[in-house]
């Protein structure tokens, strides 16, 4: 194993399914809608190429804050407990940066989501920069500040592929990537018989009505909550037609194709430029996919709040220059698994109980074996919480239900559902890729329903709903 690494790269991707990158084979969500001829992901293709894609990633959750605290502990939501936007990261859960700042490093965070300081998943950072509320902030000039000459800790939260799909989030840097954002979005309107001048002005009241303090609100943040409710606006228009889902897929995927050409571009760039990659480890990945799915009561393609594929199976990309490149590895693996991996590269030593393991020894190894490992993932229903705008509802006004879990092994995967949600299935994603046709339960169904009673022990499931879990009479 190669020398430890003094530079770490940590791009987190928000809302990035795995099939949006070319180089994934696995189209068949996209090809659907007729909108897999339209990935186009340069960027990412090349450092998958130059470096380690890992095709099996799961996430452990399936919207934004479980997924990153997981990021930064190497452990589950059942251990570090936060689950929902109103969930604090406990003070005795250790984070990466926190290990790293006491052995001398400088840790740093850019995050286009405001919550994550509200919820303390940025402890253990020196410097926080959240470009959203800050107008001056820029992220290349965020990167050109750092010193390639000392260890460097750098995790990098970019929201561009979430909605308003095509909109380029951040601070002043985010202006040379959106000049043609709202033509693009007055030709989506033309496409669907809705008229653009009249929805944007009308997404431009509703804005100012529904976000409280709007007028206080950073410029970023105001043009951001505009373009949130032209999205909504357009979804109202399209939904129920046969439009909806082609229209939106269509613009997501191009959305990705652009932060990879752009943003996205322009940020790697920078990062050799200024020499942080040369002796520094980058990882690339997300905390969710977009997919469709049915909540609320009404069918919408969004960051859902279910367990299926298009939600939990989630990029990853490992990179440094002396690496093995061109190697994909097809075992299951968990973003749990970046903390103990990262630890290992740079022979960090600590002692904390991680439940993630390293994925040194599939990378080293010359044919890595495809791991009959059964990996975890929930989502969680909540009402209440911080909000985008860092706005938060009072603790006595929220109240949280964990509405899916499953276990997942390679082709298989057994959920349970809360008895408001649905019922509990045991499903072969890799040949039924939408999960819409449950199997009989048989010995491996049985065997993944008991591993994720033992995962969901914690949460202490009230008994009817153990009961049903267990397949008992209630």
């Amino acid at each position: 194993m190669k020398a430890t690494y003094d530079t770490i790269i940590l791009i987190s991707i928000d809302d990035l399914r795995f099939d949006c990158l070319g180089c994934e084979e696995d189209k068949r969500f996209l090809a659907q809608y007729g909108v897999d001829s339209l990935v186009n992901t340069p960027v990412l293709d090349n450092y998958a190429k130059k470096g380690i894609r890992f095709s099996q990633c799961v996430s452990t959750s399936s919207y934004t804050p479980a997924p990153h605290a997981s990021m930064i502990t190497g452990q589950y939501p059942h251990t570090h407990s936060v689950h929902t936007f109103f969930d604090l990261l406990p003070s005795t859960i250790r984070t990466l940066p926190e290990i790293l700042a006491h052995r001398g490093w400088n840790t740093c965070a850019w995050t286009e989501h405001l919550t994550f300081t509200m919820q303390n998943i940025t402890r253990g950072m020196h410097t926080v920069t959240e470009p959203l509320s800050d107008d001056q902030a820029d992220i290349f000039t965020f990167l050109q500040a750092l010193n390639p000459h000392e260890p460097n800790f750098v995790f990098i939260h970019l929201f561009d592929v979430h909605k308003p799909y095509y909109y380029t989030t951040g601070g002043r840097e985010r202006l040379s990537f959106n000049e043609n954002y709202l033509e693009k979005m007055r030709g989506v309107c033309e496409g669907c018989d809705c008229d653009f001048e009249s929805t944007l002005a009308h997404a431009r009241k509703e804005a100012r009505t529904v976000i409280k303090n709007f007028d206080n609100l950073s410029a970023s943040l105001k043009e951001y909550g505009v373009y949130r409710s032209l999205d909504y606006l357009l979804r109202n228009h399209l939904r129920g037609t046969d439009a909806f889902f082609n229209t939106l897929i269509s613009l997501y995927v191009e959305g990705v194709n652009k932060c990879d050409q752009g943003k996205l571009k322009v940020l790697l760039e920078t990062l050799e430029d200024n020499q942080l990659m040369d002796n520094g480890i980058l990882c690339i990945l997300s905390d969710h996919g977009e997919t469709r799915c049915t909540w609320d009561g009404r069918e919408d393609f969004m960051n859902s709040f279910n367990v299926s594929e298009g939600a939990i199976h989630v990029p990853c990309i490992l990179y440094a220059h002396d690496l093995p490149s061109e190697k994909e590895i097809h075992a299951p693996v968990s973003i749990i698994d970046i903390v103990p991996t990262i630890m290992e590269y740079c022979s960090i030593t600590h002692d904390v109980n991680l439940d993630g393991c390293s994925m040194v020894p599939l990378i080293e190894s010359s044919e890595p074996p495809v791991e009959d490992r059964t990996l975890f993932s929930e989502t969680w229903s909540y009402k209440g919480s911080s909000t985008f705008f860092g706005e938060s509802t009072s603790s006595h006004e929220t109240e949280k239900l964990l509405a899916e879990a499953c276990a997942r092994t390679p082709a298989f995967k057994y959920v349970w559902r809360d008895s408001h949600i649905g019922t509990n299935g045991f499903y072969n994603y890799s040949e039924d890729f939408l999960e819409n046709h449950p199997l009989p339960m048989n010995e491996k169904a049985e065997l993944l329903k008991k591993e994720l009673l033992n995962y969901m022990l914690p949460y202490h499931i009230k008994k009817m709903d153990m009961a049903r879990l267990l397949g008992h009479p209630k």
